[in-house]
C-alpha cells in the first residue's frame, strides 16, 4: 500500500480548447505531489498532438498568450515546476482573447 496521497486537479475547457478535447470540465488524479508540469504532461498525454501544437510552442513552453488560472488566480508560467498543485485545485488554461478596434 502506497503512503502517497491521492490528489484530484479538476479543470474546465473553454474555447478551441473545449473543440479540441470535447468536454467542458473534467478531473485528473495523481499520486503524491503535483506541479503545473505533471499538470501540464498528464493533459497533453490524454489529448495528443492537437491540443500540444495549440498549447505549446517549439520549445515545449506554454504559448505567448495563453493564460493559467488556478483557483480563479492567474499564475506565473514560466517555470510549471515550481507551480505546486493541490488536492481540490481548479486549473483554466484560457486561450488568448481576441477583440479590439
Amino acid at each position: 500500500m502506497s503512503g502517497e496521497q491521492k490528489i484530484t486537479v479538476a479543470t474546465k475547457y473553454f474555447a478551441a480548447v473545449r473543440e479540441i478535447t470535447g468536454k467542458r470540465e473534467e478531473a485528473f488524479d495523481f499520486e503524491g505531489e503535483v506541479d503545473g508540469k505533471k499538470f501540464l504532461h498528464a493533459l497533453l498525454s490524454r489529448y495528443g498532438e492537437e491540443l500540444r501544437d495549440f498549447l505549446l510552442d517549439q520549445k515545449g513552453d506554454l504559448r505567448d498568450g495563453l493564460v493559467m488560472l488556478v483557483n480563479g488566480n492567474a499564475v506565473d508560467t514560466s517555470d510549471l515546476s515550481s507551480l505546486r498543485l493541490k488536492n481540490g485545485d481548479l486549473v483554466v488554461i484560457l486561450p488568448p482573447i481576441g477583440g479590439g478596434l
